[in-house]
């Protein structure tokens, strides 16, 4: 099964510290009512709206879903236990990526819910699905909601279960997700960094699928000569009359 903590550095590679750039759009979702200056010297006298990724708005949804009381500075000084738990608890855990088998996957997913657009992800997901004839657990094809659930999880894991049908999924979703990035009215801003990181995901999600592929065939290989092994001391037992 996918694990959170595999892609959390490739997150925070890319999203830096303070921001309180005017020109993003996250700053329509309300700020921190703390000053750049200081924290984002590029605008000193704009407010302070996302820190390592996770804006303002986001931070007021973590707070009210753990019941606990909004702070600006905690937010400003945001540590990576508390980043970690927000990240997982609205980004990765009801989308139900713990029960993915491909890692790689699950962090584009994870990717595209975190950056925006994760329901036109998850679509191009299906879509793929579909085309390479899995089914959900229901026994149909999937419906193309954008909609992480049972149907989507079980067709996807089926068609993982292949290396090359996983490579395909990756490829396509990459894909889909940079026509996504270019369609945004911000794109001439912050196309570059997003080319930039669009790719690295897709070469990371290469590289893990690979490297689940090769931990693959070395454990049916060891559970193959275990199983040998065994055949070979029971059929010498019976040979020997039990002496071994």
């Amino acid at each position: 099964m996918a694990n959170f903590s595999s892609v959390v550095n490739h997150v925070i590679k890319f999203e830096g510290g303070h921001s309180s750039d005017p020109h993003d759009n996250a700053l329509r979702y309300g700020h921190s009512g703390v000053y750049g200056k200081g924290y984002d010297n590029r605008y000193p006298n704009n407010f302070i709206h996302t820190n390592k990724g996770i804006i303002w708005n986001t931070y007021l949804t973590f707070c009210k879903r753990v019941n606990k009381t909004p702070n600006a500075q905690e937010f400003i000084n945001m540590n990576m236990t508390l980043w970690k738990d927000i990240a997982y608890n609205l980004y990765w855990k009801p989308y139900g990526l713990d029960n993915v088998n491909s890692q790689a996957i699950a962090e584009i997913i994870f990717e595209g819910y975190w950056g925006g657009g994760g329901n036109q992800l998850v679509k191009s997901m299906q879509i793929k699905l579909n085309e390479l004839g899995f089914k959900g657990k229901n026994g149909n094809a999937l419906v193309i909601d954008g909609a992480m659930g049972v149907n989507s999880i079980y067709a996807l894991n089926n068609a993982t279960k292949k290396y090359s049908n996983e490579t395909a999924i990756i490829r396509y979703m990459t894909s889909e997700r940079l026509s996504y990035l270019q369609s945004l009215s911000d794109w001439s801003i912050y196309g570059k960094g997003w080319t930039n990181r669009v790719n690295e995901m897709l070469s990371k999600a290469l590289e893990t699928a690979r490297g689940q592929q090769i931990a693959s065939i070395f454990l049916i290989g060891g559970l193959f000569f275990l199983t040998y092994k065994a055949y070979k001391r029971y059929d010498k037992k019976v040979m020997w009359g039990g002496r071994i």
